[in-house]
């Protein structure tokens, strides 16, 4: 299957949010640095009431309801803006990038911008379906990004669902994956 079209920034940091939300690393971090606050509050709120200064236990116990209901939406536009930020930096100057992929049993053929290249079944690591983009996984973290609205969706997800069958490697569905 030939595929030609063109990758934005919306395809890009919809690639950088989805890999940031896969990544063990990052779901650890925004784990330690919500709980961490959450800990020093719960000790702080022990203090108090040893203390016994309860006005102060009480308001310790809000802002810690408070940090561990809201502190995820102000994460999530942190992160957001951060690799908004870095992409900006990263594709300062290009506008969208021209791709040509040809999508075959026994690999890929890819153009862009003037060079080109051939990867291996071997390197294809899966196949992701998120909302706007179809991911062609490759070994050590990259992919290809398809563009849903720039391709015949249903005949690309048809294509990918019987290569990722001939390829063994998992077609994975994320329809309902947002970032959060």
């Amino acid at each position: 299957m030939h595929l030609s079209f063109s990758i934005g920034f919306d395809a890009f940091l919809t690639y950088q949010l989805f890999h940031a939300s896969q990544s063990p690393l990052v779901q650890k971090k925004r784990r330690r640095s919500k709980w961490t606050i959450v800990g020093l509050v719960v000790l702080a709120i022990v203090l108090m009431v040893f203390l016994e200064n309860y006005g102060l236990a009480l308001l310790y116990t809000v802002f810690g309801i408070a940090w561990f209901f809201l502190y995820p939406i102000y994460e999530r536009g942190y992160y957001k803006k951060h690799y908004i930020k870095s992409l900006k930096e990263k594709l300062a100057g290009i506008s969208e990038k021209q791709i040509e992929l040809d999508i075959t049993p026994s690999g890929i053929h890819a153009r862009e911008d003037g060079s080109e290249g051939n990867i291996e079944v071997s390197k294809v690591n899966s196949v992701q379906e998120l909302p706007d983009i179809f991911l062609i996984q490759l070994q050590q973290s990259m992919a290809f990004i398809i563009p849903k609205q720039q391709v015949d969706e249903a005949a690309v997800k048809t294509h990918l669902q019987n290569l990722a069958d001939l390829w063994k490697v998992p077609y994975v569905s994320n329809l309902n994956w947002k970032w959060k």
